[in-house]
C-alpha cells in the first residue's frame, strides 16, 4: 500500500513515496518464533534510516549534542562502535540517497536518478509523459539479499522505490516441511486510507504506525516489531524532514542547536533507544539517511537564459502563463539539473543528438552557463558534465539524464521557472532544498554513519566521509554475508574488528 510523505509546510521538496507496511520474509514461522530460538541465528540486524537527518561538524553537529548529553541512545552506540560522516550520491534526493544504501550501487547501476526525466516513453513535454525516473530500480536490495541467506526480515515503511511489491493478501500459514512464505504485515497508511491491523490476520496489536513521519509511533512500533517478531534484520526507514523547523532555527555554525531542532533529534534518538531497549547483544545497530537538508540561497532560472539566447521558445498560455514551444526550442532544463539539446529542436520522441552541429550547441551553453555570475561576483556553476561523462564523474546512467547535468555552487540551485521578473539569478520564489551539489564541497548534504555491536570498533571515529554505497557492503561483512559482485561500494576497513 503506498502512500505519499506529507510535504514540508515550510520547505518545497521531492516527496519520497513511501510503503506504510511492515513486510516480514518468512511469515508465520518469523511471528511465531520466541527469543530462545533467536539466539540459535547468529548475529542480527537493526538498521535505521532517518530520511533527511542531516550531521556535519559545523551546523548540524549531532555528534557533539550526543556528547553533550542531549542525545543518550545516540551516545551509547557511538560509545559500542564507530561514527563518521557519509556523502550521499548526486543528485541529493530521497529516492537516490535510499537507493544508494539499500543496494550498495550507485545510480549508474541501480538507475534511481532521482530527479532526471525518464525519456524512453516519450519527449520532454509533459504532455509525452517525462516523468521522473525513480521507480525502475535495477539492483537488488538488502533486504532481497538476507531474505535469500535465509534470514527473517521485516521492513518498515520503506520508500516505495526500494521497498518489495505489496502482497494482495496475507497467504496461508505454512505447513510442516514447506518453506516459510512471504506475510504482508499491514502497520499504517496515511491519508483517507484506513488503518489497517498489524499481524496475521486476526490478530489486533496494541500499537500502530501512521507513516514515516510520526516518529512517536514510529518509536513505539519498533518496540512493538521487536518484541513481537524478533526478526533476524528489521530496516526501519523514518522522515524527519516535514517536521525540521525553519531556517531561523537553525544553529549557527558551532552554536548550540535550537530547543526546536533538538527536540526532533531527540525523538529520532528516542526510536533509537527503543531498538537497544528490546534487541539483544547480538544486534548490529546501523544509523544512516538519505541525505541532509540545505537550503538554497540563490535560484539560477536557467530557461530564461536559454530563452535569452534564442535556444528555448515560449507561448502564452491561460493566465499569462509561459510554456515551452518544444518544437522551435533548442536547449531546455528539465529535471533540477538536466539540460536537454538538439540543434534541430525538442519537440517530439526524444532522441540523443549527434554531429558537429550538436557539440558546438552544447559547448556554447556550457560557456553561457559558465559565464553567469551574481550580483556579488558568485559563479552559480560548479561542474558541466556531457552526458556521455556522467558513468565515471558522477555515476550516473546515460539513459536517465539529459545532454548536460550541471553542479551546482553550494548555496546555489537550478531552476526551469519561465514566468515572473525577468532577472536569471535571484532568491528564491519559495524554501528550496539543496540537491544538486557535489556532496564532497557542500557539507550541507552530509549525513551521520553509526554502526555498533559485534565485530564493530569501539569508540572510534571515522577519519574521513564514507560514501553512501558502503554502508550496506560494511553492515554484509559483519553479517557474514558474502559480497555480491554487483556492489560497487568498499567494506569501511575502519570499522571493522581485526580477527585474532
Amino acid at each position: 500500500m503506498l502512500t505519499n510523505v506529507s510535504r514540508h509546510p515550510r520547505l518545497v521538496r521531492r516527496g519520497a513515496g513511501v510503503l506504510g507496511v511492515l513486510l516480514v520474509l518468512g511469515g508465520l514461522a518469523l511471528a511465531l518464533r520466541n527469543p530462545e530460538q533467536q539466539e540459535e541465528r547468529g548475529v542480527r540486524l537493526y538498521w535505521l534510516i532517518a530520511s533527511g537527518l542531516r550531521a556535519d561538524p559545523e551546523r548540524f553537529a549531532l555528534y557533539r549534542w550526543a556528547a553533550d548529553g542531549q542525545l543518550p541512545h545516540l551516545a551509547g552506540l557511538i560509545a559500542d562502535g564507530t561514527s563518521g560522516y557519509s556523502l550521499p550520491d548526486f543528485p541529493a534526493s530521497p529516492e537516490t540517497g535510499f537507493a544508494s544504501l539499500m543496494s550498495g550501487t550507485h545510480p549508474r547501476r541501480h538507475h534511481v536518478a532521482g530527479v532526471a526525466i525518464d525519456t524512453r516513453d516519450g519527449g520532454l513535454a509533459p504532455a509525452h509523459g517525462g516523468a521522473p525516473a525513480t521507480t525502475e530500480r535495477a539492483q537488488a536490495p538488502v533486504w532481497q539479499m538476507l531474505a535469500a541467506s535465509g534470514r527473517h526480515v521485516a521492513l518498515l515503511s520503506l520508500p516505495s522505490v526500494m521497498a518489495p511489491p505489496p502482497a494482495d493478501a496475507a497467504p496461508a500459514p505454512p505447513t510442516d516441511g514447506e518453506p516459510p512464505t512471504p506475510m504482508r504485515l499491514v502497520l499504517a497508511t496515511s491519508g483517507d486510507r484506513p488503518v489497517q491491523p498489524l499481524g496475521p490476520r486476526d490478530e489486533r496489536p496494541a500499537e500502530s504506525v501512521a507513516a514515516m513521519g510520526d516518529l512517536d509511533l514510529q518509536a513505539r512500533a519498533t518496540a512493538y516489531v521487536l518484541d513481537t517478531y524478533h526478526p533476524d534484520v528489521f530496516v526501519q526507514a523514518v522522515d524527519v524532514a516535514p517536521s525540521v523547523p525553519a531556517v531561523a532555527a537553525w544553529p549557527a555554525p558551532a552554536a548550540p542547536p535550537s530547543a526546536e531542532l533538538l527536540a526532533l533529534y531527540q525523538k529520532v534518538d528516542a526510536i533509537l533507544g527503543a531498538a537497544m531497549a528490546h534487541a539483544d547483544k547480538q544486534t548490529l545497530f546501523v544509523l544512516s539517511s538519505d541525505r541532509g537538508l540545505d537550503l538554497v540561497n540563490r535560484e539560477v532560472r536557467l530557461n530564461r537564459l536559454f530563452v535569452s539566447q534564442g535556444w528555448l521558445v515560449t507561448t502564452a498560455a491561460a493566465a499569462g502563463d509561459l510554456t515551452i514551444d518544444w518544437a522551435k526550442t533548442r536547449v531546455a532544463l528539465r529535471g533540477a539539473a538536466h539540460v536537454y539539446i538538439n540543434p534541430n529542436g525538442l519537440g517530439g520522441p526524444y532522441e540523443r543528438a549527434l554531429g558537429p552541429a550538436y557539440e558546438h550547441l552544447r559547448d556554447d551553453v556550457i560557456a553561457a552557463v559558465t559565464a553567469l555570475t551574481d550580483s556579488e561576483g558568485g559563479h552559480p556553476l560548479a561542474r558541466a558534465v556531457r552526458w556521455e561523462e556522467a558513468p565515471d564523474a558522477l555515476a550516473l546512467p546515460t539513459e536517465a539524464i539529459g545532454d548536460l547535468v550541471l553542479v551546482a555552487t553550494p548555496g546555489y540551485g537550478w531552476s526551469a521557472a519561465l514566468s515572473g521578473d525577468g532577472d536569471v539569478i535571484g532568491a528564491p520564489s519559495a524554501p528550496t532544498l539543496a540537491s544538486t551539489q557535489d556532496a564532497r564541497v557542500a557539507h550541507g548534504l552530509w549525513t551521520p554513519f553509526v554502526i555498533a555491536g559485534p565485530g564493530v570498533r569501539r569508540k572510534h571515529t571515522l577519519a574521513e566521509p564514507v560514501s553512501h554505497v558502503d554502508h550496506l557492503p560494511t553492515v554484509l561483512q559483519l553479517l557474514g554475508v558474502a559480497l555480491p559482485v554487483a556492489i560497487e561500494g568498499q567494506v569501511v576497513s575502519e570499522v571493522v574488528l581485526a580477527q585474532p
